[in-house]
């Protein structure tokens, strides 16, 4: 099993040309036949300012998670990025990820797909 490390110089706040640099470091693994990818933790960069709080642009980013599942087909791909959840879900009897003030909770989350699936 051939697993790849994949170091990369994150601008935050240009989503479209760090999904570029990954779709292109994903297409040069493939070449060497490797069989997962490992990127680093919010391959879109840290929220300047209040972007953080900006549910649509959290939208935004996690829509790339699409693009690079897509990338996925014949290797592993792992990245972080935001995760934010739409309504208060219960994962545990007794944790809700809902805020008291009525916000959308986010958090950094890890993905990983593999042949255009996730991997659980």
């Amino acid at each position: 099993m051939k697993i790849a490390l994949a170091q990369i110089d994150i601008k935050a706040g240009y989503p479209e040309l760090m999904f570029f640099k990954i779709k292109d470091i994903v297409q040069k693994a493939k070449e060497k036949k490797v069989d997962i990818i490992a990127f680093p933790e919010m391959i879109f960069g840290y929220f300047i300012g209040d972007k953080w709080l900006d549910d649509e642009y959290c939208q935004y980013l996690m829509s790339f998670n699409d693009k690079i599942k897509k990338l996925s087909d014949g290797i592993g791909i792992i990245y972080g990025n935001i995760y934010l959840f739409d309504k208060n879900i219960n994962v545990y009897k007794n944790i809700k990820f809902c805020s008291n003030d009525g916000r959308k909770i986010r958090v950094n989350a890890a993905y990983f797909y593999q042949n255009k699936k996730p991997v659980k």
